[in-house]
């Protein structure tokens, strides 16, 4: 009987290492002839050494990302995407390796929750990103946190974040994402004197003939709030009130 996964979505194995999964997606091409046949993920685990299950694990979250789809049952073979990919591997082609993986992440859930964190927030620690995510995938702290952070490490691949030397603090890399955090407020559209203009505008105006309020902001805080909990709470305020005055201008 198949175990039932427990996490929202597909997780990557994380006793495979980032290399060794491109090293399976590579194996799944080769064997697949490209796009001409399917591949049987127990061939795979076969020619590599590797355990059928971790193998069968990695191929899901693999399918989940669009870098293969699933053939019958047990069988895959690469997308177009795939192919491509581990093309640019073999090749040790960064910048179509990146381009690539850029094209078949961003609309993942782990992608747009990791960019979204840091465009408000500018940074963050990998343990605390590690919790974002694992909340989100509904994960399990001791037993998905390594998975998770592979997640982190792919993005990382990408291009998309930077990681410190130490490993301990993550960043947007801007040239490749961009800082602005929605496409509702671009840079050029929400410039710090457009911001001043409005702010000015609303407080010429007579406060008994301003409209009804059309947001309220809170924050929560109790004993074991903690400041940086706090900081994030007033950051994403900051930037929602940013927005209210932008749509307004």
């Amino acid at each position: 009987m198949p175990r039932k996964r427990i996490t929202k979505y597909p997780l990557p194995r994380p006793q495979i290492s980032l290399e060794k999964s491109f090293k399976i997606l590579q194996t799944l091409v080769q064997k697949s002839g490209g796009r001409k046949n399917a591949v049987d993920y127990k061939e795979i685990a076969s020619s590599m050494g590797i355990y059928k299950g971790n193998i069968s694990q990695e191929l899901t979250f693999f399918e989940s990302i669009g870098w293969i789809e699933k053939i019958g049952s047990g069988k895959y073979q690469p997308t177009d995407k795939g192919k491509d990919l581990a093309q640019a591997i073999s090749w040790n082609d960064e910048e179509k390796m990146r381009e690539i993986l850029i094209s078949t992440l961003k609309d993942t859930w782990f992608y747009t929750t990791t960019i979204e964190y840091l465009q408000n927030n500018e940074k963050a620690t990998m343990n605390k990103l590690i919790s974002i995510l694992g909340q989100q995938a509904n994960a399990r702290p001791r037993t998905h946190a390594a998975a998770l952070k592979k997640l982190i490490l792919l993005l990382q691949r990408s291009g998309a974040i930077k990681i410190s030397e130490d490993g301990k603090t993550i960043t947007l890399n801007e040239k490749i994402v961009g800082s602005t955090p929605s496409a509702e407020m671009p840079r050029e559209q929400c410039a710090p004197d457009k911001i001043a203009k409005s702010t000015n505008k609303l407080e010429s105006q007579n406060v008994s003939m301003l409209p009804r309020p059309i947001a309220a902001f809170v924050i929560v805080v109790n004993r074991n709030t903690t400041e940086e909990e706090i900081i994030e709470q007033l950051v994403k305020i900051e930037n929602a009130f940013k927005k209210i005055l932008c749509r307004q201008h």
